[in-house]
């Protein structure tokens, strides 16, 4: 399994980082990722976009992405707010 550790501000830049890194941890067949978000204050739409773009390519490769939830409750109301319009098929801009 690997773990990838995000803090502070996940801002658009932060999440092109991410989506690089999460890309390269779920090539491998069954490929376990664990996201550690604990530390993280703030998450912005498209860090949001690259965890379910992940975790959709860990699940086709018969894997799972695993994410530890941000203790900071900005954070967790962004992540709950943005994963809730990509349930309903709405686009965040």
């Amino acid at each position: 399994m690997e773990t990838i550790t995000l803090r502070g501000d996940v801002d658009p830049v932060a999440a092109l980082e991410l989506r690089t890194r999460l890309s390269q941890a779920t090539r491998e067949l069954r490929p376990v990722v664990e996201v550690d978000l604990t530390r993280v204050t703030s998450i912005h739409a498209s860090g949001v976009a690259a965890l379910i773009s992940a975790d959709r390519h860990a699940q086709r490769r018969r894997g799972e992405l695993r994410l530890r939830p941000p203790l900071a409750a900005r954070a967790r109301r962004e992540l709950a707010l943005a994963s809730w319009f990509h349930v309903v098929g709405l686009d965040v801009v």
